[in-house]
């Protein structure tokens, strides 16, 4: 078996990619839209202000640790980033783990 030199991605390769991945989401936001499960708040409502703190939690996003692992961390702080953009506003009942 021979190994083939790497290759840039062709302008198709790419358009294909790019279909795929709209697609996906495309299918990834029907599913939520459609799961009766997801109980989400309307993004003005401010039905959750005063209700009680059951828990919390809070740890340094950054931490003082060596330089090599920064990329590590950087990554992190970006997937939470996007996690609370995600999770905003969605009520997660009391019942359940």
């Amino acid at each position: 078996m021979s190994v083939q030199a790497w290759q840039p991605p062709r302008r198709i390769d790419a358009i294909d990619f790019w279909l795929r991945t709209r697609l996906l989401a495309a299918a990834h936001a029907l599913r939520e839209t459609l799961r009766p499960s997801a109980r989400r708040w309307p993004a003005d409502s401010h039905a959750l202000a005063d209700a009680p703190v059951l828990a919390q939690h809070r740890t340094p996003l950054w931490s003082d640790g060596r330089a090599d692992e920064f990329p590590l961390v950087a990554g992190k702080v970006q997937n939470l980033r996007v996690a609370r953009r995600a999770f905003d506003a969605v009520e997660v009942p009391a019942a359940r783990c």
